[in-house]
């Protein structure tokens, strides 16, 4: 009895997985379709295609992982899974009456591997846009003066809202970890902090404060040798109230809050943005404390287990313990709620 329970929960499972896969692989085409402009006439021409759903799907699988690294800045994997995705057309499993469809499909993938290799330009077409607004009423806060900073390139642009407090950065030909400040002419002011990756276009939103009587100071250390001239990124947000705050330290760690609201708990958090290492800590401020002290001190993991660097499988199973036959899926074309 107990060997048949075992066979029918197997059966069940089996029945239960094909059935899944089998009703979200239609949406593999919907997620294809979500993709850069970059890779629209490499879509296109999978998607009108007359290929077998399975073929579609893992082709889409491809086009849809090497749009994850360019926008991770990573352009030598993307140029790997499209590689591997003209690899897949040697299938012969594939019916040769649709040889034409397939030189249609080798042609986009191949032209976009020359893009990525052969210049940056693809790199440039970033944007940062968003809105500035009152805190403690939301109403827009027109002609404020917003500036963006790299700290990583020292490069720094500024714009000034419009009548509806929107902003809008483009043509920006860096990338990479930024800070946005904006500010009134009465004084209030509001920051940020963000991470803009290539042919990307992001949107986000500041909210001004006036001037409170809180501060919060300190020095980032870290147990490692760290060469570089930037300063580490710090950020306090406030889980009461939503509030948040960012900004640079100097070179040497030190950083310092000013004109803060002092309204209880806050966590303040310093990130190194060369080496993706981040220590934080909560205090809070209050009416007969407005002024504390927060040192952080960053530490280096002493083990990094190898599966970490690959824990999107994007190098196969390197690093990773299997038993029996295993199978890589991409999660994002069969586990879709599109």
């Amino acid at each position: 009895m107990a060997s048949q329970k075992i066979n029918f929960y197997l059966i069940f499972i089996l029945t239960t997985t094909l059935s899944l896969l089998a009703s979200v692989a239609p949406a593999s085409n919907n997620r294809c379709e979500a993709l850069d402009i970059f890779f629209d006439n490499l879509v296109h021409a999978i998607i009108s295609s007359d290929l077998r759903k399975g073929i579609k799907v893992q082709l889409c699988s491809r086009t849809a992982s090497s749009n994850r690294h360019l926008e991770r800045e990573r352009p030598e994997k993307a140029k790997k899974e499209l590689e591997k995705l003209i690899e897949a057309l040697e299938n012969p499993s594939i019916n040769d009456a649709h040889a034409q469809q397939l030189d249609l499909i080798r042609t986009e993938a191949t032209f976009l591997i020359s893009s990525i290799q052969g210049s940056d330009d693809y790199a440039k077409n970033r944007t940062i846009s968003g809105r500035v607004a009152y805190f403690l009423h939301e109403q827009a806060a027109a002609n404020s003066i917003v500036t963006l900073f790299f700290p990583e390139s020292d490069v720094t642009r500024t714009t000034i809202t419009d009548n509806n407090g929107y902003f809008y950065f483009d043509n920006l030909e860096n990338a990479g970890i930024f800070l946005i400040y904006a500010t009134d002419e009465s004084g209030a002011s509001g920051s940020g902090s963000s991470s803009l990756a290539d042919r990307d276009s992001i949107t986000l939103n500041l909210f001004l404060d006036y001037p409170g009587e809180g501060s919060i100071s300190g020095i980032v250390s870290s147990n490692y040798d760290r060469e570089s001239g930037v300063g580490f990124i710090l950020s306090i947000v406030y889980p009461d109230t939503g509030r948040t705050a960012a900004t640079l330290s100097g070179t040497q760690g030190n950083y310092s809050f000013d004109a803060l609201p002092v309204e209880g708990t806050v966590i303040v958090t310093a990130f190194d943005s060369i080496n993706g290492f981040a220590a934080s800590m909560s205090d809070a401020l209050t009416s007969w404390e407005p002024s504390i002290a927060i040192d952080l001190d960053i530490e280096a993991p002493e083990i990094v287990h190898t599966e970490i660097f690959n824990a999107g499988f994007s190098e196969g199973l390197d690093g990773w313990s299997t038993e029996g036959q295993a199978l890589i899926i991409d999660r994002d074309v069969y586990f879709t709620n599109n």
